[in-house]
C-alpha cells in the first residue's frame, strides 16, 4: 500500500540501525480517540509520533445554546470583577458572541481572567488574553482555592458554562458574592463514523481512550 520505500544494495545491511520507525513503542497499534471533533488533534499527533495509528470516534459533540443572556453580559462587562472560563468551549462560544457584537479583548480591561486549566488558558491566549488565576489542580476545587483568596462581597463574577455542570463552583462563589452564570453550550451524543465503529467491534483497535 503506498507510500512505500524500496531499498536496493549494500545499505540493506544497515536496516537494524536505520529502521528507527519500527522501534517506536506503539508501532502497529491502533488507538481510538473518543473526544469531540477538533478536541483530540494534539493527542493524535503524540500517539502517531510514537508509531500508532489514531482513529477518531467522537463519543460527544458540542452544541451552542444561543440566548440573550450572553448579549446582555457582553454589554455590561464593566460590572464584573472576575470572569471564569472552565473549558475551551466556553471560551470559543464567548468570543463568537463577542465577534457578533463587534467587540474585542478590550472589554476585559478591568476584569480578572480565570481559567480552570492549561488548555483553557492556552485558548484564551490565542484570543489575546493572559490568565490571572490558573490553579495547579485543574478542577473546580483547585480554582476555588485561588478565587476565595481575593473575592469579597463587593465582587461580581461572570461564569460562562455548559448547560450541565456539577454546580460546585457556582455554590462556592455565591457564598461570598453575586454570580451570574450564563449557559453557552451543551454536550450531546457524538457521531462516530460507521467504518471506525466496525473496526472497534471487530477487534482491530488495540486501545480506546476516554477523556472524561
Amino acid at each position: 500500500v503506498p507510500p512505500a520505500v524500496l531499498v536496493v544494495g549494500q545499505v540493506v545491511a544497515f536496516s537494524n540501525q536505520l529502521n528507527f520507525f519500527e522501534q517506536k513503542p506503539l508501532i502497529g497499534k491502533s488507538v481510538v480517540l473518543t473526544r469531540a471533533v477538533g478536541e483530540a488533534d494534539s493527542l493524535a499527533a503524540l500517539i502517531e509520533e510514537e508509531g500508532a495509528r489514531a482513529l477518531f470516534y467522537p463519543a460527544i459533540s458540542f452544541q451552542d445554546c444561543p440566548g440573550k443572556s450572553l448579549d446582555s453580559a457582553l454589554q455590561n462587562m464593566a460590572q464584573y470583577s472576575h470572569v471564569v472560563f472552565t473549558s475551551r468551549n466556553s471560551v470559543r462560544a464567548f468570543f463568537a458572541g463577542m465577534e457578533k457584537q463587534g467587540l474585542d479583548a478590550r472589554i476585559f480591561f478591568h476584569t480578572r481572567i480565570c481559567a480552570i486549566g492549561n488548555s483553557t488558558a492556552a485558548c484564551l491566549k490565542e484570543h489575546g488574553l493572559l490568565t490571572d488565576l490558573l490553579p495547579e489542580s485543574y478542577t473546580s476545587e483547585g480554582l476555588w482555592e485561588l478565587l476565595k483568596r481575593e473575592l469579597t462581597p463587593d465582587c461580581k463574577v461572570l461564569l460562562p458554562r455548559a448547560k450541565k455542570t456539577r454546580g460546585v463552583l457556582e455554590k462556592q462563589i455565591r457564598s461570598v458574592c453575586p454570580l451570574e452564570d450564563i449557559v453557552l453550550y451543551e454536550t450531546a451524543c457524538g457521531d462516530g463514523d460507521e467504518e471506525t465503529g466496525r473496526k472497534i467491534l471487530s477487534g482491530e483497535a488495540d486501545w480506546i481512550v476516554f477523556a472524561s
